[in-house]
């Protein structure tokens, strides 16, 4: 709501628009440099709501045998996609991925790994 407020970019667009006619370029933001920060706020928070309900599944499943280490692997998924978010809005996809937004990650190999390991168990029994 922040970033929509101050780059002016009206409902009910998801992202603001950049129209290139005849080399000039026109937007329904405030500016093209608002545009573009908007659209980079938008794009960190949307990547989070796209991959959330997986990292939730993947929780729920391999927290059945191991809660606390799903708790755990959540907990760094969340943190990194929060991290992740904020870095992509501030600096666009190029550092999107740098330093602490990588536990995100590490999160996400914890319930992979915690899924891989409740699938073994339930073939080998």
């Amino acid at each position: 709501m922040a970033a929509r407020k101050s780059c002016e970019v009206p409902y009910p667009n998801m992202y603001a628009s950049i129209v290139i006619v005849d080399g000039k370029e026109y937007t329904n933001a405030k500016d093209i440099a608002s545009a573009h920060k908007f659209n980079q706020v938008q794009r960190g928070h949307q990547n989070g709501l796209e991959n959330f309900p997986f990292a939730l599944a993947l929780a729920i499943i391999g927290g059945l045998a191991h809660p606390r280490v799903a708790s755990f692997g959540l907990l760094c998924w969340t943190a990194g996609a929060h991290i992740y978010s904020q870095q992509y809005a501030s600096s666009g996809p190029a550092s999107r991925n740098n330093g602490l937004a990588l536990f995100k990650y590490l999160g996400l190999v914890t319930l992979l790994g915690l899924n891989t390991l409740a699938a073994f168990n339930n073939l080998t029994n």
